[in-house]
């Protein structure tokens, strides 16, 4: 289900194409991608890439496990980057 018209669909789609462009990898994406951070010896893994689109920074990330194991954890995003964990 769309729930824009053609033109706020096109208005849209031209905001997230301008933000990606601007958006450049930080400190945990430097040099290397998504998937070759996430470990190959689990049958099962998961990878977030996050960008931040905003002017301030995304900082104090807090993770829960209750299962399972963490390679990557979290750490500030600042404006303008995207990182993984």
């Amino acid at each position: 289900t769309t729930f824009f018209n053609t033109s706020e669909q096109a208005g849209i789609t031209a905001i997230v194409s301008a933000a990606a462009g601007a958006v450049s990898a930080g400190s945990s994406l430097t040099g290397t991608t998504l998937s070759n951070l996430m470990n190959p010896n689990f049958k099962i893994s998961c990878g977030i890439e996050v960008e931040n689109w905003s002017k301030f920074p995304l900082i104090q990330p807090a993770v829960r496990i209750f299962a399972g194991a963490l390679s990557t954890p979290p750490g500030n995003i600042l404006p303008s980057k995207k990182e993984a964990m």
